[in-house]
């Protein structure tokens, strides 16, 4: 049996423009772990809602019906196989719900791992000392437009054909799901499986703040209200998971890779400061004219005993001589008082 029992918050809503949800989720905990499930349908009203419900169904039935021993990879592959299988059969049985599909989402929670896998654009979003990163690859058009660099992702997020996907239950086409590796679970990690429907409103630095502020519960809730104001024009449904037992983080790769290069930019910045202070600080000093470095001083001194006219020209502390006697007092000569040292000091105001 699996001890480490998730925290699970969920919401699913119609959202402010569409008649019907076609979303459908689950959470179902056993022998096998906590899966945890969000599906998008598609296909019209009747088609879309029984899609998701049925791929729901079915994935949670095949989880129910395993043994203790199993790969949570392959069976998250065959969990999914079926639920396409048996929406294509389903859709052959009835002409109305001809065409209908759905994408899928799933979340295998186990004792110290978990596993998850997807089919379409609905997305699982990974929470970790405070960085939030999508760990599904949407299966989209514009996400293969982003990847061959046709396009940004900025760019994507408000293209034509944004929700055009590439695969989903009970195509005709690609229906092929994508699993992932086995995933190290962390105290306080957390998982958000949702719909487009809050991507689509919803920034990824927005469902963080979020998340990391409020309960899952709570933030579900908070989530799907921030959708609804800003149009709802989708169905909305999230799910959020919390880690409540395991080791603390490490420090991430992506702290890591800040670290190296904030610490990078201050060791340039550095060596910056010093090479003005001990490279061009000092000719800098010496070429302003209106600068008196000690070896000007010393000059002074040691032309002490000459006529005034001959004292350097680059110092502030020294009168002008008589050819810098301003025109209408050309006549007059500098005024030169002499110490008993003969040193010569200029009359200052």
């Amino acid at each position: 049996m699996n001890n480490n029992m998730p925290e699970i918050g969920n919401r699913s809503d119609v959202g402010r423009v569409r008649k019907a949800n076609e979303d459908y989720f689950g959470t179902f905990k056993g022998d096998f772990g906590t899966l945890v499930v969000v599906c998008d349908g598609m296909g019209g009203h009747k088609g879309g809602s029984v899609a998701s419900r049925v791929a729901v169904e079915v994935i949670k039935s095949h989880f129910e019906s395993l043994g203790t021993e199993f790969d949570p990879k392959e069976e998250l592959k065959n969990a999914l196989i079926k639920a396409n299988a048996t929406i294509l059969q389903k859709a052959a049985e009835d002409s109305e719900l001809t065409g209908m599909g759905s994408t899928a989402v799933l979340l295998l929670i186990q004792e110290e791992v978990c596993y998850y896998a997807h089919v379409g654009d609905s997305r699982i979003y990974h929470i970790r000392s405070k960085e939030i990163k999508q760990i599904t690859k949407d299966h989209s058009l514009v996400q293969q437009m982003v990847d061959a660099g046709m396009i940004t992702e900025d760019a994507a997020k408000n293209h034509p054909k944004k929700n055009v996907i590439t695969r989903a239950l009970g195509s005709e086409g690609n229906s092929e799901p994508e699993v992932s590796e086995e995933l190290p679970l962390c105290k306080n990690d957390k998982f958000l499986l949702c719909s487009d429907g809050l991507t689509g409103f919803v920034e990824d630095n927005e469902i963080l703040k979020v998340a990391e502020k409020y309960p899952p519960q709570a933030a579900c809730e908070k989530l799907v209200d921030m959708a609804n104001e800003r149009g709802g024009k989708d169905n909305i449904t999230v799910q959020i998971a919390r880690i409540t037992a395991g080791p603390k983080p490490t420090l991430s790769e992506n702290k890591k890779t800040n670290y190296l290069f904030y610490t990078a930019i201050i060791s340039f910045i550095v060596a910056l400061v010093l090479f003005f202070i001990f490279v061009l600080g000092p000719s800098i000093w010496q070429n302003n004219p209106g600068n008196v470095t000690p070896a000007q001083v010393d000059t002074l001194k040691v032309q002490g005993n000459q006529p005034a006219q001959n004292i350097q020209q680059g110092t502030n502390n020294v009168k002008p001589t008589q050819q810098q006697v301003a025109p209408d007092k050309k006549n007059e000569k500098p005024k030169v008082n002499k110490n008993q040292n003969n040193e010569v000091k200029s009359n200052k105001k």
